[in-house]
């Protein structure tokens, strides 16, 4: 939960945590306890939703969401996949490494182009 005096912005969510949730959050991350909240908002806010995800990743999170309740909100966020329902997080899964290392590759190549434009952008 939050510390007393933090505020939450309007386009944020509050979600709960499960105990389910808790307990693989800690086991497939290593998170501690008081991390586990900040984790699950931060994933809900900043996660990249199913109806967003191409190709292999997308293929790999749509048979999870059959295999889930439809009204879950499947969402991508690091390595990991977050299972909400009705505002409230419900699992994690870790993402096979074939999604990962497509993933990881992407964002490494748009920081190389942001750092050569940045390069550029100094004037001498």
């Amino acid at each position: 939960m939050r510390k007393h005096g933090t505020k939450r912005t309007e386009d944020e969510t509050w979600i709960a945590v499960t105990r389910h949730a808790e307990d693989r959050m800690h086991q497939r991350s290593g998170l501690k306890k008081k991390s586990l909240q900040r984790m699950a908002d931060r994933a809900y806010d900043r996660g990249t939703p199913r109806a967003e995800l191409k190709g292999e990743i997308r293929h790999w999170v749509d048979h999870r969401y059959e295999t889930h309740d439809q009204n879950t909100d499947l969402r991508v966020y690091g390595d990991k996949l977050y299972v909400f329902c009705e505002h409230r997080m419900v699992t994690l899964i870790q993402l096979p490494v074939s999604c990962t290392e497509k993933r990881s590759r992407k964002r490494d190549t748009s920081r190389r182009i942001s750092r050569v434009d940045a390069c550029l952008s100094l004037s001498y």
